[in-house]
């Protein structure tokens, strides 16, 4: 293996990149910004869950319903749970 290659595939990377700066939005409050992060991540790996989780919430804290909605059908079609136990403790409680 090259000197510097940790053996990832410019995609793997793309997504946990897209996926770590679009969380690090979505906690800084940043949902605008978040969200073309977290589409990239998604497009990059689209079984990867928790890219729709935080989509969803970027949408929902925006006013984008529609779109939360559509972001959490997705996320149904690849698992049944749309919050997992440890998130719970991120969940804003107006929203239950």
């Amino acid at each position: 293996m090259p000197v510097g290659s940790c053996g990832l595939s410019p995609r793997a990377q793309a997504e946990w990149t897209s996926f770590l700066i679009g969380a690090a939005l979505f906690f800084s409050r940043s949902f605008e910004e978040a969200v073309p992060r977290l589409r990239v991540a998604i497009e990059a790996s689209p079984v990867f869950p928790s890219s729709y989780r935080l989509l969803a919430a970027c949408y929902a804290y925006m006013g984008l319903l529609d779109e939360a909605r559509a972001t959490i059908a997705r996320l149904r079609a690849i698992t049944p749970e749309v919050i997992p136990n440890y998130a719970l403790p991120f969940r804003d409680p107006r929203h239950s």
